[in-house]
Order: C-alpha cells, then sequence, then structure tokens
C-alpha cells in the first residue's frame, strides 16, 4: 500500500541531495525485496512472522534492502479510532531541534534524534528500554516539529469551519516528509497546518503518532 509512497521519497531525496543516478522504479525494487526475503526466511517463516524492511541508498545508487522481525500489528490504523485510548507515552524535548536536510529526508544521520531521545529518555531510566515512548521536538522558532521516530499530527480547529480535526506541521517546519504522513494527508485523514507552537500542547493530551512501520498510534503527552 505504501510502496509507491516509499519510492517516491527515494527519489525526490537523490534528487534534493545530486545524486547522479537514474530515477527509481517499484519494479526495480521487487526483485530485490523478493530476493530479501526468500534468503532470509522460508515460506513458513514468511506466514507466521512480521518482518520489518529496510531499504538504503548509496550515494553510488546502491540500494540495499535488509529484513527483520518486528512485533505483530494486526491495524495500523488504530489510532485513527476515535474511541481508542493512548498506546505510547510522548514527552516534550527540552530543547530545540536544529532543522536542515537531515530532518526533512529520511536518511542515517540521525544525530538529532538520539540526543533528544537521550536528554528525555535517558539510558539508566526504565523509559529508556519501554519501545513505547516517544519524544517531540520543535525547532528555533518554538514549532511543532515532529516526533524522533515518527511524525505527529494534533487536535485544532481548523479555521475553516469545518470544526476541529487532526492537524500536522507544515514541511516548511522542517519536518520530515514521511510517507505515513502524506498518505494521510492525501485522504484527507489529516490535514496540514501552520504555526502549530510546542507550547500548545498540554500535559493529558491525545496526539497522533505515525509512521511506516507502527502505523497510525495514538499517545498522551506525559510532560
Amino acid at each position: 500500500m505504501l510502496l509507491d509512497y516509499h519510492v517516491n521519497r527515494l527519489n525526490v531525496s537523490a534528487k534534493f541531495f545530486k545524486l547522479d543516478i537514474e530515477e527509481i522504479t517499484t519494479n526495480d525494487l521487487l526483485p530485490k525485496l523478493t530476493d530479501c526475503l526468500t534468503r532470509s526466511y522460508n515460506a513458513i517463516d514468511l506466514a507466521t512472522r512480521s518482518l520489518r524492511i529496510r531499504l538504503l541508498l548509496n550515494r553510488s545508487g546502491e540500494v540495499t534492502i535488509e529484513c527483520y522481525d518486528t512485533p505483530e500489528r494486526l491495524f495500523l490504523f488504530d489510532g485513527l479510532v476515535s474511541e481508542s485510548t493512548p498506546t505510547w507515552n510522548a514527552y516534550i524535548d527540552t530543547k530545540p531541534c536544529p532543522v536542515s536536510p537531515f530532518t526533512s529526508f529520511k536518511t542515517t544521520r540521525r544525530d538529532h534524534y538520539t540526543a533528544a531521545r537521550n536528554r528525555m529518555l535517558p539510558m539508566d531510566s526504565e523509559m529508556h528500554v519501554i519501545p513505547k515512548n516517544e519524544v517531540i521536538l520543535f525547532n528555533p522558532s518554538n514549532e511543532l516539529l515532529e516526533g524522533s521516530i515518527t511524525n505527529i499530527a494534533v487536535l485544532r480547529d481548523t479555521e475553516d469551519g469545518e470544526g476541529i480535526k487532526w492537524v500536522t506541521p507544515i514541511l516548511a517546519t522542517g519536518c520530515l516528509c514521511g510517507v505515513v504522513r502524506q498518505f494521510l494527508i492525501d485522504n484527507k485523514l489529516i490535514f496540514e497546518k501552520e504555526n502549530l507552537k510546542i507550547d500548545q500542547l498540554k500535559k493529558g493530551e491525545h496526539v497522533l503518532l505515525f509512521n511506516g512501520l507502527n502505523g497510525v498510534i495514538k499517545a498522551e503527552i506525559k510532560w
């Protein structure tokens, strides 16, 4: 469902970073995906296990695909169900995140995310080892940005006469152009909104977190 979104983001990123490579297509990747799965897992494994696929593109245009076990998620969009309760905790970072192409595009350079998680989820604390904890980032203009491993949406009045909706920061804030984010926007499940300030988030507020691995999750702001 999201493969075409991933391929499109890959090509947009390659063009931005001026990689001298031909445009990648879904058909280019399918044989590599199949090969990775069949080399690593037999048919029984594939029928009974949930897998995470990681695709890497280097500066030479070489594509590497890796497969890893991951916890099963039966319904990737359960966070959108209005009656659902939060399953993750979210903590607002204490320092602004400097924005750059490495926040806008998904790369292996993740120092800014690691620093935020280390500040808010210290290595020697129980919070660090619990996987359902997220850190919410903001940029130097105090605009809501994203999570350290997710994009984010909050419930706000859209000021267009249509009432309260789930809204997400615009890309101009420096947030990641996430594939699930774009899918939700394209299907009018969330909407972009300017000027979402970090100090508007309140303890106890429910937010949506989303990425390609976990789908859409509801979380509660803890502080």
